[in-house]
């Protein structure tokens, strides 16, 4: 028996043991079905009851599933498979977010790495605004005392170190008292008195005097890493009341 019904539909086929194999399409849905039975041909009495539309539930059912003749896998085989998988759309997706976070953070770093760079910079023209305007000051001290009748000797400098290793470091402190200040400035390297190691790791010591006179000098070397990042600047406090316009920097050796 064949029966017209919307759509492309099989022939029900009545095998040997009077089952009913199937009158739904393949991929037909539960409304298909129920369309299927509200057939407006109602001479077809065993379709519009409620044996047969329990027939037709479980015949979609039985195909749904994998079983009968007219089973389908559940895709429809009106629609070509045309679009890219979602497996390959996620991958390239992804690649596409590694690659412009990459990137933006080479911009940070760059950024980063000019930020500190303008940082030191401005450290570094601080520290030695610092010291010119300490010399400045210096100097218009000594010639007010001066002109009171104080025998005062102008400001000068020296550099003392132990180890020809260190006689790069001393000199680089030379050139920097000289090009802020205009002192007269000179290298020591007799080692007498003997210079010791310090016990708190400073590399360059200021004798700031009894009075902490030269304290704005060693921390503007300090704070400004004048020396570089990587040289640790001290300060030592001594009694020399006799020689209060000599600075005394002191570039010591390392522990062994």
């Amino acid at each position: 028996m064949a029966i017209g019904l919307a759509g492309s539909w099989y022939e029900a086929i009545f095998d040997s043991a009077g089952g009913l194999w199937s009158l739904v399409p393949s991929g037909a849905t539960v409304t298909q079905l129920l369309y299927a039975v509200s057939w407006p041909d109602w001479s077809v009495s065993w379709v519009t009851g409620p044996l047969g539309t329990g027939l037709l539930l479980l015949i979609w059912w039985r195909t749904r599933h994998g079983i009968g003749p007219l089973a389908t896998s559940g895709k429809s085989d009106q629609l070509p498979e045309t679009r890219p998988s979602y497996a390959n759309q996620s991958r390239e997706t992804l690649r596409k977010a590694l690659t412009e976070t990459e990137q933006d953070h080479e911009r940070l770093r760059g950024l980063l790495g000019a930020a500190e760079e303008a940082r030191r910079a401005c450290k570094r023209e601080f520290a030695e605004a610092k010291v010119k305007w300490f010399s400045a000051r210096v100097e218009q001290n000594i010639e007010r005392a001066r002109r009171e009748g104080k025998d005062l000797l102008d400001m000068h400098a020296t550099v003392r170190f132990a180890v020809y290793t260190d006689l790069a470091l001393a000199q680089a402190v030379v050139k920097i008292l000289k090009e802020l200040t205009g002192w007269a400035v000179e290298i020591d390297g007799s080692n007498k008195p003997t210079l010791m190691p310090s016990a708190k790791g400073f590399k360059v010591i200021f004798d700031v005097g009894p009075f902490r006179t030269f304290d704005q000098v060693a921390s503007a070397f300090s704070e400004g890493e004048l020396l570089g990042a990587d040289v640790k600047v001290g300060v030592r406090i001594t009694d020399h009341f006799d020689d209060q316009e000599h600075l005394i920097v002191e570039v010591l050796p390392v522990t062994p």
